[in-house]
Formats: structure tokens, C-alpha cells, sequence
């Protein structure tokens, strides 16, 4: 019975220990630009700095998206149609 709890003792010892030297976890929100909160988890007694950097956006190409699949068939179709008429096989 006394090594039962000596052995008890010793687990709860041992585990006190580990907690203790495990870092402490804390949580910082903050709130982003544009609306929202982000929230930072970290360890240590210092906070880390968070920074916002404004990115400037840019108008996108005129042909940037891709044309309609509809439009891209029909061009296909015509050349289709153009080659039938002039006796000509377009290579694929």
C-alpha cells in the first residue's frame, strides 16, 4: 500500500512539473481593416506586434477572364464552317 502511494505521489510530482514547464499559451484579438477580428494565439511574456500594410489594387486586363465557352464554340463552328466550304482540313 505505501509503494501505491509513493507511486502516486510521484505521477502527480511529475506532472505538476510538466505543466509548470510548459509555456503558457495566451490570446490576443485584434481587430482588421476592413471590418472582422483576428485572433493570435502565443506563447511567452512578450506579445508579438501585428501590422497591417495597405496593398494597392490594380484594374485587371480588359482579356484577362476567359471568353464565354458559348462564344469560344461558336468560333470554333465558324472556322469549322470556313474550311468545309474552302475543301480544307484545319489540323486539332
Amino acid at each position: 500500500m505505501k509503494t501505491l502511494l509513493m507511486t502516486a505521489v510521484a505521477a502527480a510530482a511529475l506532472t505538476g512539473l510538466a505543466m509548470a514547464a510548459a509555456p503558457a499559451i495566451h490570446d490576443l484579438t485584434v481587430d482588421v481593416p476592413g471590418g472582422g477580428l483576428a485572433h493570435i494565439r502565443y506563447s511567452g511574456d512578450v506579445p508579438p506586434q501585428v501590422n497591417f500594410v495597405r496593398v494597392p489594387q490594380t484594374a485587371l486586363p480588359a482579356g484577362f477572364f476567359a471568353p464565354s465557352p458559348f462564344a469560344e464554340m461558336a468560333r470554333i463552328s465558324a472556322m469549322m464552317l470556313t474550311a468545309i466550304s474552302a475543301g480544307v482540313l484545319l489540323p486539332m
